[in-house]
């Protein structure tokens, strides 16, 4: 029985190379294109023999009973009998586990030693902890809403001071005096434009750096106040006086890209 079994293997190998050459050399005549598909079909049923062999979907002809060379041989190329592929399969499984346990990990920020945000499943570990210098930072974000209160008191000042009604922006620039609104209100404005990037790289910076962010911080504070200031006498290029609070801006910048430069390399 296993020579009968080695040999047939053997045959439908043959076979199944030789089918798909053969019908190519064929030469013209009334039944050749039937010959043509019967050795088609015989060469697919034999490659079919093989993938179901290669698979184990029927039972092998040479089962781990047989113990001979050739049943060996054929062993080793083909795989092993059902028990060994579902050893290999829960293999696998335990593997898998594994790597998916060791992924599981938790992002948690502390105060004090106390958990205060932890996010499960996440594929790092990564620990924030909240010290003094972040209440800096906190502080710097705060302090910035009484300068835009300081700066919106002046525009409704200035608004009362030169007449100048709701809903109007801007006043038309007739005289001096309106000028000098219409200077206070740029003033306001323009803070308010670049307060969202404030806001932003000051709480990305202060991730990491939060020391540096909350000097930065307080520099463009500054800054802010003396560009409105100067802005506010209606000699619009005093303005220019403030412009060393971008310094302060550009210091928050450069916290937060390495803040998000670490975080992603951590």
């Amino acid at each position: 029985m296993e020579k009968f079994g080695v040999a047939l293997i053997i045959f439908t190998l043959f076979w199944g190379l030789i089918g798909i050459v053969l019908p190519f050399l064929i030469p013209k005549g009334p039944n050749k294109r039937l010959i043509q598909i019967m050795l088609i079909l015989t060469s697919a049923c034999c490659w079919l023999f093989w993938l179901c062999f290669y698979l184990h979907q029927w039972k092998p002809l040479f089962g781990p009973q047989l113990k001979s060379t050739e049943a060996r041989i054929l062993r080793s190329l083909w795989g092993q009998d059902h028990c060994c592929r579902r050893r290999r399969r829960r293999r696998r499984r335990r593997r898998r586990r594994r790597r998916r346990r060791r992924r599981r990990r938790r992002y948690t920020i502390n105060v004090h030693g106390f958990p205060l945000i932890s996010i499960i499943n996440t594929p790092k570990f990564i620990t924030f902890t909240l010290s003094r210098e972040h209440g800096l930072a906190a502080g710097v974000a705060v302090s910035s809403w009484f300068v835009l209160q300081y700066m919106g008191v002046n525009v409704m000042k200035a608004r009362k001071r030169y007449n100048i009604e709701y809903p109007k922006l801007y006043a038309a620039e007739s005289d001096q005096e309106s000028k000098t609104f219409n200077c206070i209100q740029r003033g306001h404005q323009h803070t308010l434009e670049v307060y969202p990037e404030f806001l932003l790289m000051l709480g990305l910076g202060s991730i990491r750096y939060p020391l540096i962010s909350s000097v930065g911080g307080v520099i463009w504070l500054v800054g802010r106040i003396v560009f409105f200031r100067g802005y506010a006498t209606g000699h619009a290029e005093k303005r220019r006086y403030g412009s060393f609070g971008y310094f302060g801006l550009f210091t928050m910048m450069g916290c937060a890209i390495k803040s998000i430069y670490d975080l992603i390399r951590a």
